[in-house]
């Protein structure tokens, strides 16, 4: 892996609704080519007959962290939103739902005939965001009184914090790695082993997450297998949290975290 010494170019995107602020940075860092990709969808009104219901807005951010090259974050980028919001007119999707879909756009990316065998060996792991914001009764314009109902799903070592307004800070995601006891049980009966190499455990001496999107070898996805007891999985774990006004949701990768030792 080539690496350079300066961060020369760091992307920012914003964006503002009545209810909420958005904004993502991204840079490649010391590597000579970008591999990670984001999403960010603010505002989809929720559809409803209900007229006393007050109005509700769903918004989603995502962030990919590629490994092996970009194809699997770009994969993810482009469609794991769309298809996980299809035909939900704008509701908060459930947890079941969230899993469910990412698991089966990871079959349709391993299955994908567009895509070459070294493409579908790139992979990502990732965390997404829907906040489902509810407004105040009657007054739309009362930004303080909005409500916020966050749910998170992650895959491997992306992170996500909730930063409450008081100064707070709750870690919304655990990493899932090869020597965790349930991912280790995992990986050696899908008929994987995990090994020690630069400081990592890796799972057949490969990547250092048990859990990703993509990864397309026979040591990592085994195509007999349930999709949920492969090697690497791309079960994602979900967590649902209230938030209020003033609290911040805190997407990133590990490149983010783990050079500040974060606890």
């Amino acid at each position: 892996m080539e690496y350079h010494n300066l961060i020369d170019t760091i992307h920012l995107q914003r964006a503002q609704t009545a209810w909420a602020q958005f904004a993502s940075a991204s840079t490649h860092g010391r590597r000579e080519f970008m591999e990670d990709r984001d999403t960010m969808v603010p505002m989809e009104k929720v559809e409803t007959s209900d007229e006393t219901r007050p109005p509700q807005y769903t918004s989603c951010v995502g962030v990919f962290d590629g490994h092996s090259g970009s194809v699997a974050a770009e994969y993810c980028a482009n469609n794991l939103y769309k298809h996980i919001a299809r035909n939900q007119k704008g509701a908060l999707p459930s947890a079941a739902r969230i899993v469910d879909r990412i698991l089966d756009l990871d079959e349709q990316f391993g299955k994908d005939m567009q895509l070459t065998a070294g493409q579908k060996r790139h992979g990502c792991v990732l965390a997404m965001a829907f906040v489902e914001a509810t407004a105040p009764i009657g007054d739309l314009s009362s930004s303080s009184e909005w409500t916020y109902c966050a749910r998170v799903a992650h895959l491997g070592d992306t992170r996500v914090l909730l930063i409450r307004a008081n100064g707070q800070v709750e870690c919304l995601t655990k990493d899932h790695r090869p020597m965790d006891p349930m991912e280790l049980a995992r990986i050696k009966a899908a008929g994987s082993n995990v090994t020690s190499r630069d400081g990592a455990d890796r799972v057949d001496g490969g990547i250092n997450m048990s859990r990703a999107f993509g990864d397309w070898q026979a040591s990592y996805k085994q195509p007999h297998l349930d999709p949920r007891l492969r090697a690497i999985s791309a079960e994602a774990d979900v967590a649902t949290v209230e938030a209020k006004v003033g609290d911040i949701l805190l997407i990133g990768c590990d490149g983010l975290f783990e050079p500040a030792h974060y606890n």
